[in-house]
């Protein structure tokens, strides 16, 4: 019975060509159209849900309300704001600072220099709150000290090779001059699924030092 089934179904298909062309080749792209939605719909969502804490994460932002009475929000504050937020409010955990906007210099280490993007300053608690993985160093004191700074896995291959990074300095160049800063810490690639790709964290106590 099912033999006679197919017998038919292909004598069907050879009549009737076009229209089987046709319906393939829709159901083909309907098929493919849906996997693709499927898979960005996936990606998107699993955006920061590695981080262990990511359900009583916040990010802070503020409004402005223009003379003209138009609203304007961001989601940033301001470098002080930190401790003004803590001293009224006393169910925060914890409280993370990360520069708004990262920053590109030029950095060198012997004789390797490069032009480097990603760059940002993050108070010393950056780890407790946001799970990355650590390689060397320790996560509780690497950005305690100002001058410090945590780099990920590319960066130290980049600049040390198979050597140890940790207490060696690198030169970072900027419009004001040249600072060096001591390795603290080496942390794993940031995942491609992260809303911010950081590849040199320094420490936020250095700001007092830069601003």
């Amino acid at each position: 019975m099912i033999k006679n089934y197919f017998i038919i179904a292909i004598r069907n298909l050879i009549r009737q060509k076009g229209y089987f062309i046709i319906n393939l080749v829709g159901l083909t792209i309907g098929l493919t159209a849906c996997l693709l939605i499927t898979f960005y719909v996936i990606d998107e969502l699993s955006y920061d849900k590695f981080h262990e804490k990511g359900d009583r994460i916040y990010r802070v932002g503020y409004q402005y309300k223009a003379p003209s009475g138009e609203v304007y929000k961001f989601p940033v504050t301001e470098y002080k704001f930190k401790e003004a937020f803590e001293s009224y409010y006393n169910q925060i955990e914890d409280f993370v600072r990360i520069n708004s906007q990262t920053s590109s210099f030029y950095i060198k280490y012997q004789n390797n220099k490069f032009y480097e993007e990603g760059i940002s300053l993050v108070d010393s608690t950056f780890f407790d709150m946001f799970t990355f993985k650590w390689v060397m160093g320790n996560k509780k004191t690497a950005l305690k000290e100002p001058f410090t700074v945590v780099i990920t896995e590319s960066i130290a291959q980049k600049y040390f090779g198979d050597s140890i990074p940790i207490g060696k300095n690198l030169e970072v160049f900027s419009e004001t001059g040249k600072v060096e800063v001591k390795v603290t810490g080496v942390i794993e690639n940031m995942p491609k699924n992260s809303h911010f790709h950081l590849t040199i964290l320094g420490s936020m106590t250095t700001g007092k030092y830069m601003y």
